[in-house]
């Protein structure tokens, strides 16, 4: 293994205790020993005391480990023997520098390890509701569920019982019109929203005292096309510019649709081309999306009616299915960059609205009044039942941090107090955590000795079911977080997995992942891993089968071969679940191959609980 890293460089860089980072660090590439390290350097340059360091994860467990990381690098800092390797040698330094730090101040860290802050987003937001709960409306904090679903039905359903004599009557009529008047479609729809209502109800809010709403609304809908637009202008294949526009625009003048403005690439920022660019989409794709094999006369290519039309026709329809024929070759050097023209072109075809009709507006008026009443209706419920859930919580913190413009006296007492923050699994972060996270940094400045320090992986992002939104790692990597913007630094080294491995997963996932960036969609490009480490032998196959049966057949095949081939090894069979090797042990069985399979079987398949339930 080579002690080395491929992106040493860039790991040293970030150890610059003045610094703010985003760190984009690809699995396995020593993430947690890189947060561990940062934390340390920070113990070590801190100016008053510990609690001035906050490093924030999304679940208890990664806080309870990051923390024990800590206590135990700490701890063997203590040793005056440096250990073996450059990564555990520098986190051991850092240990030690801290350690001085800790006994100049008499912290005590060791033995008050409460003073490390290290926590989770909701229970940092628990601890800023509790030091002002009367400007985060909740008083004395209530029970914190997972789960109000019962509470949210019920705010609805109040709604609903009230209706006669409330002022939202008639734009609840307007909802339920729309509805056919299917109460439980509207309930069930409304009961998601609030659920989700950290999502909208700053938006909200704010819409129903804008006189320009309509407006507004509509430029954001022409901004999003004009955006779909701009990347099919990057997208474009520049070689392709003297060939394809020529037979394309052949193609809108035989649909009585040409307009040859439209087709000059440079040129593509009128919103009255959207039209034209959408018919294009449709002559080069097929209803599946994939190019299309040949074109006809639907596609703009008719087969001509003079002796001379027909010679020439034939020449441009073939000359088009060349081109369709090249975007489609699987072994083009080319291919990610007409696929990603490709996915533009189906982009251009989901533009349909640039303005709202009126029925449209009418119900967008409706809901703007009804939604901020169900609001209302559920605070009074939590207020009656002392519960609350986490998007409450959330709400509240940002609430007792106050706006931007009138800051509450906690969100100034916190610009002295914190002086660092530390973001693990940065991708993950919602719209909520990301308002949080610029109300606790409002008063920061560039240089001015407070650090951000964002770390994680845009590529790992699989928690939009929980909100996330992996566009705000490319807004904060692009644009920053408020005032400050942390230097970018892209890790590249794999110190989990074999070369073989990592140059599968790079040569596959580089084609599947789009080409570029996309903050609007949420898309994020693949970034390749280098190894560091090598293995004696291995190998990585892609098996498709179609049913588990075949697959536990291919899986017991290869268990086989690798046995005979090496019977001394160990082999180890992974899968998401236990539910996937339903079919797999059965097959190990049949063919008389042993094995452990710890807790994975079913407690009612188990052979003991057979007895008894028979028995019973």
């Amino acid at each position: 293994m080579n002690n080395i890293a491929p992106d040493q460089n860039s790991r040293d860089s970030i150890l610059d205790p003045l610094g703010s980072f985003i760190v984009q660090a690809p699995a396995g590439s020593g993430k947690t020993e890189l947060l561990t390290q940062r934390y340390l350097l920070l113990l070590a340059f801190a100016e008053k005391a510990p609690e001035e360091i906050i490093a924030i994860t999304f679940t208890r467990k990664a806080a309870a480990e990051m923390r024990a990381r800590i206590l135990a690098a700490l701890s063997r800092g203590a040793d005056p023997e440096p250990p073996q390797g450059p990564h555990a040698r520098k986190t051991w330094e850092l240990a030690r520098l801290a350690l001085e730090k800790d006994k100049e101040k008499h912290w005590n860290i060791l033995s008050n390890s409460q003073r490390l802050r290290i926590t989770t987003i909701d229970s940092l937001c628990s601890s800023l509701v509790r030091k002002m709960p009367v400007v985060s409306s909740l008083g004395t904090p209530p029970e914190v569920e997972e789960d109000l679903s019962l509470l949210y039905q019920e705010a609805v359903r109040s709604l609903l019982q009230d209706v006669d004599q409330a002022s939202y009557k008639k734009d609840l009529s307007v909802l339920l019109r729309h509805l056919d008047n299917q109460i439980w479609w509207f309930e069930k729809l409304l009961v998601e929203m609030l659920r989700k209502r950290e999502q909208w109800l700053d938006v909200v809010s704010i819409a129903s005292r804008q006189e320009q709403l309509r407006e507004i609304l509509e430029y954001s809908l022409q901004a999003a096309a004009m955006q779909i637009m701009q990347n099919l202008q990057k997208a474009f294949p520049s070689e392709f510019t003297g060939e394809l526009l020529p037979l394309l625009q052949f193609a809108l003048n035989q649909k009585n649709l040409g307009q040859a403005q439209y087709l000059n690439i440079d040129e593509m920022n009128d919103l009255e081309a959207i039209a034209v660019w959408r018919e294009v989409s449709n002559i080069m794709l097929d209803s599946k999306g994939n190019w299309r094999k040949t074109v006809n006369v639907k596609n703009g290519f008719p087969v001509g009616e003079s002796k001379t039309e027909k010679i020439e026709f034939k020449a441009i329809k073939e000359r088009m299915q060349a081109v369709l024929i090249e975007f489609a070759r699987s072994d083009s050097s080319n291919l990610k960059r007409y696929e990603a023209f490709k996915e533009a072109l189906l982009s251009v075809q989901k533009i349909q609205v640039l303005a709202y009709q009126d029925r449209q507006w009418d119900l967008l008026k409706a809901l703007l009044v009804v939604l901020p009443v169900a609001v209302a209706r559920l605070k009074q419920l939590f207020a009656e039942h002392a519960k609350i859930d986490f998007n409450e919580i959330s709400l509240a913190a940002l609430e007792a941090l106050g706006k931007e413009e009138e800051p509450t006296e906690l969100a100034l007492s916190l610009d002295y107090q914190i002086r660092h923050l530390l973001i693990d699994e940065f991708q993950d972060t919602s719209q909520q955590q990301f308002q949080l996270l610029r109300a606790l940094t409002r008063g920061w400045e560039p240089e001015d000795g407070r650090t951000l320090f964002l770390v994680g992986d845009p590529m790992q992002s699989i928690y939009r079911f929980r909100q996330a939104d992996v566009s705000l790692f490319i807004q904060a990597k692009n644009y920053g977080v408020g005032n400050l913007k942390p230097s970018y630094v892209q890790l590249t080294a794999n110190f989990r997995s074999d070369a073989a491995i990592i140059d599968w997963v790079n040569r596959h996932f580089s084609q599947i992942f789009p080409l570029q960036d996309d903050m609007v969609k949420g898309a994020v490009s693949y970034r390749a891993s280098i190894a560091t480490r090598k293995y004696e032998a291995s190998e990585v196959q892609f098996v498709q089968t179609e049913t588990p049966m075949e697959e536990a057949e291919q899986v017991c095949v290869t268990v086989k071969r690798l046995l005979n081939e090496k019977p001394e090894d160990n082999i180890a069979i992974l899968t998401r679940s236990r539910s996937h090797l339903e079919a797999i042990l059965p097959q190990l069985q049949a063919a008389k191959i042993q094995y452990q399979a710890v807790e994975i079987e079913s407690i009612s398949e188990r052979q003991v609980i057979r007895d008894l339930l028979s028995l019973t």
